[in-house]
């Protein structure tokens, strides 16, 4: 959870309860809330995002993910871990437990296998756990006790089960004296450990010894009409020039890769590893707004950029959910927006590989006109349609 500080102006009372409601969302649809969240990043197993409405206007979202493996074994059932929450620093700070307490409520309705939810409350960020026990949440101690952690734990208290651990508040401290480093020439050795891990002592040093220029045939790359060096057994860049100038490779990329799809404009077949480098980009008119706080050049943290191009559409990659479509899978299957099985990397390369339904009855189509043709006795012939046919059409005889 995170909400920037800011004044309230009211409390969430029953006015503000009955013009607020939750509704399931995709993780995309959520994204300007988990870019302004202190994490700035998505969880990695999303299991289920809950948007938070304000009449019809978004105001917060609360997010559930896969929680540690032992969890459900510890927990007595099927566990969820309530990972993220945030809502606009407008919203009066008592909504968050009215959002969580919604949230358990919407679980319990629609997903009866989870039988137990949990929540980490981190004490370096200033989290407590005020607003779970607000919802009703039974504080569970600390968790990893053999990690030493800082992380609380709560938990539904449906269960009444858990488990506790110790939170070391001294893992903020600085490195442990002699870790890390280079040890100079003409210093002595650090002691020599066990295991020579680049935090356990420095174990690298700093030999003068070593000869400033790289040992000949090492490195570069070799002339198209110059001979090759010798061969070695081992190829890697360092033991020779295995590079070659060679003049026969074009210049050019290869159809279909880089580039951006005009908003009307149909776009490239979809393949199992879609990058950017495919030509899967598209330029949206649709510049959505942005939510969050403002944009602060010197915070270090990663943020969510959009890129408004000159001709103020927004440049930006497909989503995983739009190939989908593109390749004629459902965007939605009873109501729920479509989750394919998997990680983001397998669920593109289960789309590319795919044969879309509407291309695949397209060809059948076809070709079964084309054996009806032929069995008639008018010829074999190609389909005229846009489809298939884009400029001459012709029809060919048997």
């Amino acid at each position: 959870m995170d909400r920037s500080a800011g004044a309230e102006v009211e409390k969430f009372n029953a006015e503000w309860r009955k013009s607020c409601t939750v509704r399931e969302c995709s993780v995309v649809a959520v994204d300007s809330f988990v870019q302004a969240h202190y994490l700035r990043k998505r969880p990695a197993i999303v299991l289920l995002c809950l948007m938070m409405m304000h009449g019809a206007r978004p105001v917060g979202c609360v997010i559930y993910s896969a929680p540690p493996r032992e969890a459900d074994k510890r927990y007595g059932g099927k566990t969820w871990e309530l990972a993220r929450l945030y809502l606009l620093d407008e919203i009066p700070r008592n909504a968050e437990s009215w959002l969580i307490a919604a949230s358990v409520r919407w679980i319990k309705r629609h997903r009866r296998e989870v039988a137990c939810l949990v929540s980490y409350a981190d004490p370096s960020v200033g989290h407590s756990g005020v607003i779970y026990r607000a919802a009703n949440w039974r504080a569970d101690g600390r968790t990893d006790d053999e990690r030493k952690t800082a992380r609380c734990d709560y938990f539904d208290a449906r269960t009444g089960k858990g488990w506790a651990g110790v939170a070391d508040p001294h893992i903020f401290t600085d490195q442990r004296s002699d870790s890390y480093g280079v040890n100079d020439w003409s210093e002595p050795a650090s002691t020599v450990l066990a295991h020579g891990r680049h935090d356990n002592a420095r174990a690298t040093i700093a030999d003068p010894r070593l000869p400033r220029v790289r040992r000949e045939g090492s490195l570069g790359v070799t002339g198209w009409h110059s001979p090759s060096t010798t061969v070695v057994g081992k190829g890697a860049i360092h033991n020779g020039p295995w590079q070659v100038a060679d003049p026969r490779i074009g210049h050019g990329s290869r159809g279909g890769n880089l580039g951006m799809t005009g908003w009307a404009d149909p776009t490239h077949t979809v393949i199992g590893s879609a990058s950017g480098y495919h030509g899967d980009n598209v330029a949206d008119p649709r510049v959505p707004e942005i939510v969050g706080p403002p944009l602060d050049l010197d915070d270090k943290r990663p943020c969510y950029v959009v890129i408004r191009a000159n001709d103020g559409t927004w440049h930006r990659p497909l989503t995983t959910l739009k190939l989908a479509v593109i390749q004629s899978f459902p965007a939605q299957v009873r109501g729920i927006w479509l989750t394919l099985p998997g990680n983001d990397a397998q669920r593109r390369s289960l789309i590319g590989n795919a044969v879309p339904p509407m291309a695949a009855e397209a060809i059948a189509r076809t070709i079964k006109a084309a054996l009806e043709s032929a069995m008639q006795g008018g010829g074999f012939r190609l389909s005229a349609e846009d489809i298939w046919v884009s400029n001459d059409r012709q029809q060919v005889a048997a």
